[in-house]
Parts: structure tokens; sequence; C-alpha cells
């Protein structure tokens, strides 16, 4: 079209001739790019290809591209990580243009990285804002920037907009210090003075992005006022890995309630101050996928949970153990307590076991007073010797008030899940678990386990080994239930007596049918000890996994029953 004025002088043959080499010349293009395992669409073609290889190759990084004949073109998406490194340049180094459409699968925008912030060297920020320029736009799954710090000049910070700035921001509704269009569903920052990432964070124009944003190791960081020029889209999980002097935890973000599924508080917070009222209302009245954080932080945030307040996951961390047991011996009971799936506390002792062993009665008491509808409680408790300060292996003990199963609906004909009935005589475990009870080797830990974790059991003694390694009904061993499984964790059997007698899941799901001749009433007893076991009310709402092949002596049934990952307990 720009050409038409001399089109117009040609004749038809030249014409025609013209437009049949343009059409040979693109297939052969075409051709050339297909033979090379990508089609055309995957190719960018741009007057600024030659100037933009040069520029990432002064990193270092070598763009994925594609030649024909005398022609170079740069694969839109770029599989490898690639890499800018910001010392590497000067101003006048730097293009105005660069090649427009790329996608990373992850980039980074690096300065010198010196893991001491009294060495690092300032960054130059002439450098970095007409890299930014250059850039125009942003596209990747994973955008990392770190080691980037700025002298603390007047204008790093953002101030509103003056003069005809204002003027084009009123009429435009945009702010004008937005220099780059991001797309990115995972941005990570690290090694960073809170003023670098405040002005690079107001520089990125996210206004389209779901993503996630990770903050790790930042020396300087006391607050995460930063965050209030970060405007996305949606803020899917706020993690904040590693902010070894955070002291406020308050935010625009967390104000308005804007983080929707994960908040992650990593680090030491020792010199924490509780969050603002807002902050604290807004962090106790959502439902959370997963919440990670230190015990101080949990403090602050468990008097203002409301009835709305969920999560799926929390895990709480306590480095300084022996002086936090205070808390878990205190008798207050908030007014609402936490809803919970799951609860990980994570605990750090140094001490001898004598302490360990009556915090975890006390542990296990104070998540009771302040939690509800917790499905797998794990505790881990980490020991130290005083000698070599050598971190031993964690003692992890798994507890869980009623086991979940999966049922088939038949009316829906769908799977969901359902608990087992709650009885006082009822444990479950996994057949590991039992064989370490049975000779003896684990009696403080399934006591702690039957007295603190369900209050209405009673404590199941050690009986004769030989006794105990059979099913009271079908007389199945446990080597037998556990044979077809690669690992115990989703297999249970059930001590059903006083003194422990093990029934597998197949027999007692099949005793708690209705009119069965042993099960008068929905009762029967042990043949060993002559307690009585309950099974009323079981029905039969239970049955195996559609897909689990059937046999005589009901191995699979027992196997299939109990299908969640966690366990009872875990020696």
């Amino acid at each position: 079209h720009t050409h038409a004025a001399l089109s117009s002088t040609r004749t038809p043959t030249q014409l025609t001739r013209e437009i049949l080499t343009t059409i040979i010349l693109a297939s052969l293009v075409a051709t050339r790019l297909c033979a090379a395992g990508r089609s055309p669409g995957h190719y960018l073609e741009s007057p600024y290809t030659k100037s933009t290889l040069k520029f990432f190759e002064k990193s270092g990084c070598k763009l994925t591209t594609n030649m024909v004949g005398e022609e170079v073109y740069i694969a839109k998406e770029q599989e490898n990580t690639v890499q800018i490194h910001l010392n590497k340049y000067r101003e006048e180094d730097i293009p105005e243009h660069l090649v427009d459409g790329l996608a990373f699968a992850e980039l980074t925008i690096s300065d010198r990285f010196v893991f001491d912030p009294n060495k690092n060297p300032t960054t130059n920020l002439g450098v970095t804002e007409k890299i930014l320029l250059a850039l125009g736009t942003i596209c990747a799954h994973t955008l990392v920037i770190s080691g980037i710090r700025f002298e603390e000049v007047a204008n790093l910070h953002n101030e509103q907009p003056s003069g005809w700035w204002a003027v084009y921001a009123w009429l435009f509704g945009c702010e004008p210090y937005l220099m780059v269009y991001t797309v990115t569903k995972q941005l990570e920052l690290g090694n960073m003075s809170d003023i670098s990432t405040r002005w690079f964070l107001a520089r990125l124009d996210v206004s389209d992005c779901e993503l996630n944003l990770h903050i790790n190791i930042d020396f300087s960081t006391p607050n995460l006022w930063f965050l209030d020029d970060f405007k996305p889209k949606m803020l899917l999980g706020l993690y904040a890995w590693y902010l070894p002097n955070l002291s406020i935890l308050d935010c625009a973000p967390l104000k308005r309630s804007q983080v929707l599924n994960d908040l992650v508080i990593g680090g030491n917070v020792e010199g924490f101050f509780c969050p603002s009222s807002e902050t604290l209302q807004a962090i106790g009245s959502k439902q959370w996928i997963r919440m990670l954080m230190p015990l101080e932080v949990w403090g602050c945030i468990a008097p203002a949970v409301g009835k709305s307040f969920a999560a799926d996951t929390l895990t709480i961390t306590a480095k300084h153990f022996p002086s936090l047991v205070a808390m878990w011996e205190t008798e207050h009971e908030y007014q609402e307590k936490a809803s919970v799936k799951r609860l990980d506390l994570n605990l750090f002792e140094i001490d001898t076991t004598q302490t360990l062993e009556h915090c975890i009665k006390s542990i296990l008491a104070w998540e009771e007073r302040c939690f509800k509808n917790i499905e797998e409680l794990k505790l881990s408790i980490h020991t130290r010797t005083k000698n070599t300060q050598i971190l031993i292996k964690s003692q992890q003990v798994y507890i869980e008030e009623a086991i979940k199963v999966r049922r088939q609906d038949r009316n829906l004909n769908r799977k969901h899940t359902s608990n087992l009935p709650r009885d006082k005589n009822n444990l479950w475990i996994m057949p590991n678990g039992y064989h370490h009870w049975a000779t003896g080797k684990i009696v403080v830990k399934i006591k702690n386990a039957a007295e603190n974790g369900a209050r209405t059991r009673t404590v199941l003694h050690v009986g004769i080994p030989s006794e105990h390694y059979t099913c009271l009904k079908c007389y199945i061993t446990l080597d037998k239930v556990t044979e077809p499984l690669p690992s115990f964790d989703s297999c249970y059997v059930g001590l059903v007596s006083m003194d422990g007698h093990m029934i597998c899941f197949s027999c007692y799901q099949a005793a708690s049918g209705n009119g069965h001749e042993d099960v008068p009433g929905g009762r029967f007893y042990c043949p060993h000890c002559k307690t009585m076991v309950s099974v009323a009310g079981f029905g039969n709402l239970f049955v195996a996994d559609s897909g689990s092949n059937k046999n005589t002596n009901g191995v699979n049934d027992a196997l299939n029953a109990a299908t969640t990952t966690s366990s009872l307990l875990h020696p």
C-alpha cells in the first residue's frame, strides 16, 4: 500500500511476477522454519533482531534463533533461563528498542550479587530505566529481580506526578511512572533494599497479572510498605520467605484483603510488632489455602480470628522452644477457635527429652483449646545436642481424631469422604506402627496419642505380641495386609479392644452390617480379651474404591479402606 503510486506505472505482467516472487520467498521461509520444528508463528520478524541479540549477548545469553538464508529470526518462546546483568551495560550500549513479543520461561534482571548488605555496590539507575523502557513489555512465566540497590535519592520515592504529567494522568486515568507492561505468574525479589524494591514494583504495570510474589533474602527490609504501590490484578500468594529484620506486617494488600490464597512469613521475627487492627481483621476473616508463619505472628492473628476464617494448611514454627513453654501451658482460650484442616507445628528444642515429653501434652491441649475441625496434626520437634549443635532427625507424631476413608455414593455415583465412628476403644494405626506398639517400643507415644489426640479414647495397653499379629475375625496377618503396598502411607488396621487386639478394616466393615449374626444390637466381643467392641451406626456406608480388585480374604478391602496420606501414629 505504501508504494501504490509506483505500482501504478508497472505493467500487469511485472506486478504478477513480483507477487509470485514474494509468495515463493515466503513459502521458502515457512518451509525452513517448519523444518526446524517450528511453525512460522513461533518466530519473530523485527528490524531490531540484531540489536536485540547483541544486547542479550552482553549478559552472556544466547537467544534461541533460526537462520533462513541470511536472515535470523528469534524464537518467540525462549525456553532457557535468560539473564540481564545490569552491571554489564552502559547507557550508550542500550538500544532504544528491542524485539517485541518475546516470551521467557524465566527472565532474571540482576546486578552484582554479594552476600553482604554492606558490600553490595549501588545499581546504576539510568541503565535500569533505559533497559526497562527498551523492553517495553516483559512476558515471563517467572520474573526474578535480584541484587538491585539504588542510592537513596529523592526521585526514587514514588511521589504523585506533577505538572503536565499530573494532567496526563488525570485525563487518561493512568500513572505515568509505569515503565514496562508485565505479564508473569511468578515474581521473585531477592537481596534488594526496601527502597529499591518499592521503586521497581511501582514501575511494573501488572494490572492484568494474577501472580504469586516471592520475597527472599533481604537483610534491610523492616516492613512490607513497598507493596503499597504494587497493584496486580490479583495477588494469589504472598511469600515473604526470609526477612530477618521484619517487624511490621502491615501493607495495603493484606489490609485490603487482596491476597487470595497463600500467606507465608518466614525467618526470625524477634522484634515483631502486632499488626494494625485493620490488617488483623482482614487476615482473620479470610479463607486461606496455605499459611506459614512464626509463632509470634500467629499469636497476634489468633485473637482476631472470626467465624469466617479457615485454612486448609497452617504451619507454625517456633524457633526458641524452651522460652515458649508458657504459651503452650496457658489456659487462655480464644473467643473463636481457628478452623484448620491440617496443622503443622514445627518446633525446635535444645534441652533434654524430659522437657520434650512434658511439652507434648501441653501442646496438644493448647491445640484443642485454640483450633477446631482439624483432620490432621503433625508435630515435628527438632532436637540439638548441646556440644556439637548438630541437628538430629526430627521426631514426628501424627494424630487424627477420625480417619478419612473413601466411600461411593451409589445414588450420585461420585466419591466423597466421610468419617469413621468415634468410639472410646477404637484406635486406627498403620501396620508398621502396630508392630512397634505390640513389642512395647512406643508405649509413651501411643499413650500420648490416645490421651491427648482424642479425649474420649481409653489408653490401650501393650499386650502379648504373639496375640496381636492377626485380625481377631479373619486371622489375616499384618504381613499379608501390607504385602501389596510399597509403603504404609495409605494402610490402616484397627486396635479395637482394651488390650489392643487387631481387626482389619474389611472385618470391621462386615461386622457393622445390619442383622449380622455376630453383632446383636451392633456389638460384638473380642474373642481374646472379651472386651465389647462397638460398631453400631456403621451400616454399609463405606465401600472400597470401585476400581479395586476383590478377593476372598478381604486384603484389598482393607488396603483401599483408608486412602488419606496422613496416619494416626507414625513412629
